[in-house]
C-alpha cells in the first residue's frame, strides 16, 4: 500500500528589508508635514490675537488694561500712511478697531511700527493715529521734516496725479510756518468767506509713517490758505496766507484733464 504525505507550503516572508528604505523615507515625509503643519497653527494662532481695548469716550483715548498702555489720539491732522491688514485688526474695543500703522519703502517692502508706541483706526474712516506717549511723541508740525506733497480731492484718500517736489514744498512749508506769519485763523475761518479747494498730505523723511494733512481755502479775491486739517480741534489753531503761486500748476493741470477730449469753437 502506497501512503502519500502531505506538506504544508511555508509563506514566504514579508520583505521588510527592501522596503525599509522606503518606509524611512515615508517617515521623515510625514514628520516634516506634521511638524510644518503644528508651525502653521501655531503662527497663525499668534497673529491672529486681536486685544480688547477700553474706549474712553471722555479723552478720546484708548485703555489698554492688560499691559498698562494709554493710547492718546494724535492731533486730527496727522494721518497714518498705512494700516495692516483690515482683516486682522490688532484690538478691538466698543468704539472703533485699532491697527498697526506703517509706511512702504522704496522697493515697496511694508514697515510697520510697534503697536505699544502706534497704532491707527482703518483707513476707511480716516487712519487716525494713537499713540502712547510713554514711548513715542508727536511731531510738531515745525518738527515734521517735509519732502514732497500730494495733493488730492477734499475728504478723498485718492491721490491727484499731481505732486509737489521737495523742493517747492519746502517752500510752502516754511511760508505756512515762518514765526512772522499773520495767524488769520480767529478772524478768518469762521466766516462765510472761505471756499475749500483742496487737501494736501504732506510726507516726511524722518515720521515715514506719517502724513500731516492740511486743508488749502481760497476767498472771493483770490487769496489763498493754509490750515492744518481739523484746526478747530487743535489747541493752537493756524490759518496763514500763502502765495497762490505754489497751487498755480495743479489748478492748471486740473484744467488740461478736464479740458481733455473738448474742443474749443
Amino acid at each position: 500500500m502506497n501512503t502519500t504525505t502531505k506538506t504544508k507550503k511555508r509563506k514566504k516572508p514579508f520583505p521588510w528589508r527592501t522596503l525599509l528604505p522606503w518606509i524611512i523615507v515615508a517617515a521623515v515625509i510625514l514628520a516634516i508635514l506634521l511638524g510644518a503643519a503644528i508651525y502653521n497653527a501655531v503662527v497663525n494662532k499668534d497673529d491672529r490675537v486681536v486685544y480688547r481695548f477700553d474706549y474712553l469716550s471722555e479723552s478720546g483715548e484708548y485703555r489698554d488694561t492688560d499691559r498698562n498702555i494709554t493710547y492718546k489720539p494724535a492731533p486730527f491732522c496727522f494721518e497714518a500712511v498705512l494700516n495692516g491688514s483690515e482683516d486682522y485688526p490688532y484690538a478691538n474695543s466698543d468704539f472703533q478697531s485699532l491697527y498697526r500703522l506703517g509706511y512702504r519703502d522704496e522697493e515697496g517692502k511694508v514697515h510697520l511700527k510697534l503697536a505699544s508706541a502706534w497704532l491707527c483706526t482703518s483707513k476707511s474712516v480716516g487712519g487716525q493715529v494713537y499713540y502712547n506717549p510713554a514711548e513715542v511723541k508727536v511731531p510738531a508740525i515745525e518738527e515734521f521734516n517735509w519732502d514732497v506733497i500730494y495733493f488730492t480731492n477734499l475728504d478723498s484718500s485718492q491721490f491727484s496725479t499731481y505732486t509737489m517736489n521737495a523742493e517747492d514744498s519746502d517752500a510752502l512749508m516754511k511760508e505756512f510756518t515762518s514765526p512772522d506769519a499773520e495767524n488769520l485763523f480767529a478772524t478768518l475761518y469762521h466766516s462765510d468767506k472761505l471756499e475749500a479747494k483742496l487737501t494736501l498730505k504732506v510726507s516726511s523723511k524722518t515720521y515715514k509713517w506719517l502724513y500731516l494733512n492740511l486743508n488749502v481755502l481760497a476767498d472771493a479775491d483770490g487769496n489763498y490758505y493754509l490750515c492744518p486739517q481739523g484746526a478747530v480741534l487743535s489747541e493752537n489753531p493756524r490759518l496763514i496766507a500763502v502765495d497762490k503761486a505754489h497751487f498755480e500748476d495743479y489748478f492748471k493741470t486740473l484744467e488740461d484733464i478736464i479740458g481733455t477730449g473738448t474742443t474749443t469753437p
